[in-house]
This record gives C-alpha cells, sequence and structure tokens, in this order.
C-alpha cells in the first residue's frame, strides 16, 4: 500500500507492536505540526481531518479529539 498524498507517510513494521510504540515510530517520522492516527479498524468521515484541525485554530488547543460510534455489519 503506498500514499497517493504525498504528506502522507505510511510507517511499516516487521514486527507487531502495541498501539503506543506504533504512534511514538509514527510521530518520530512526522514532519509537519499535526498528526493524527487512522487505525485499521477506524473509519474516518471524508472532513474528519479538515473540521478537526480548523477547530484546533478557533479554540488555540494544542491537543483535540473526538467520539466514536460503533458500526454493526447486520
Amino acid at each position: 500500500m503506498e500514499a497517493s498524498d504525498p504528506r502522507l507517510v505510511i510507517v511499516h513494521q516487521i514486527q507487531l507492536a502495541l498501539q503506543g510504540k506504533a504512534r511514538i515510530a509514527g510521530v518520530s517520522v512526522a514532519k509537519a505540526d499535526v498528526a493524527d492516527f487512522l487505525d485499521a479498524n477506524d473509519l474516518w468521515t471524508a472532513h474528519k481531518l479538515s473540521f478537526q484541525c480548523a477547530e484546533m485554530q478557533i479554540s488555540g488547543a494544542d491537543l483535540i479529539f473526538t467520539d466514536s460510534f460503533t458500526v454493526l455489519n447486520n
């Protein structure tokens, strides 16, 4: 899998690691002021990042998080 957007970086890990270690690896290669994490079981809406970045600028927050909901297959 390759990122079609040059701003995205995919970090491949050979060994399975805990989420914390995987996120630390991601942040260590980040070149931007903002980092976000999309896990294999996550589904984002089309405008999630733009909404979150706008809210950070408006509020002046250093950290922002969102709520979640469960989607069932049945």
